[in-house]
């Protein structure tokens, strides 16, 4: 019983998000499976708060396949000329494809 109430809830807390964030019709990527099998968890920071991550490849040089890079808005001022360089770096023209986000990240 217990799985049948959660992974519903579970799979709509990870793949809902906030009306005001429709616009950005982003693509999220989830990697569901046991957390031991993921060897190689990766961290970063964000301010004092410390965030795992999965390196994953995916298929982004194509023509057309990054419609939009939407920088969050708490990234740093420099954010979007270095996505916009990061582009550039491999061939794809950043011209209108980096935008920063004006919704706050956490609600009040």
């Amino acid at each position: 019983m217990v799985t049948h109430l959660l992974v519903p809830l579970i799979w709509n807390g990870i793949t809902s998000k906030h009306s005001a964030y429709a616009n950005e019709k982003e693509v999220r990527r989830i990697i569901l499976g046991h957390l031991p099998q993921f060897s190689k968890i990766e961290t970063r920071m964000r301010r004092a708060e410390l965030i795992p991550f999965i390196r994953s490849s995916m298929a982004t040089q194509a023509k057309g396949n990054i419609t939009r890079i939407m920088v969050g808005p708490a990234a740093e001022p420099a954010a979007e000329e270095d996505a916009r360089e990061l582009l550039r770096s491999v061939g794809i023209d950043p011209t209108n494809l980096v935008v920063r986000s004006k919704i706050p990240y956490r609600g009040k």
